[in-house]
């Protein structure tokens, strides 16, 4: 029922944007930012950048919709879209489910 959802962007700026964003719309109960270090391939040249790690807390009621905004607004040609389940002790998750006014 619960899913943690992580993606990466290039600036704090794109990351409080695709936060404002979700949080606007009720479909995170909250985020974290982490500035990380990168290291990667793409189109056969070797990586190393800083980047933000974006953290979301939310329900799978959303998944889709999260997943369409964050690909629609991000600025990568391939941006990262990774889901994880998790559990929660129960106050914990009914704080995300009424933040989310998810149903299950």
């Amino acid at each position: 029922m619960f899913i943690l959802i992580q993606t990466t962007v290039a600036s704090k700026k794109e990351a409080r944007s695709l936060i404002d964003l979700l949080l606007e719309k009720k479909l995170i109960a909250c985020a974290q930012i982490s500035k990380i270090e990168s290291i990667y391939m793409w189109r056969d040249e070797f990586y190393d950048e800083k980047e933000y790690r974006l953290s979301f807390k939310t329900t799978k009621q959303h998944l889709q919709e999260i997943q369409q905004l964050i690909l629609g607004h991000h600025s990568y040609d391939l941006a990262e879209f990774t889901v994880f389940d998790i559990e929660h002790n129960d106050k914990y998750g009914k704080w995300v489910k009424a933040v989310t006014h998810s149903k299950d």
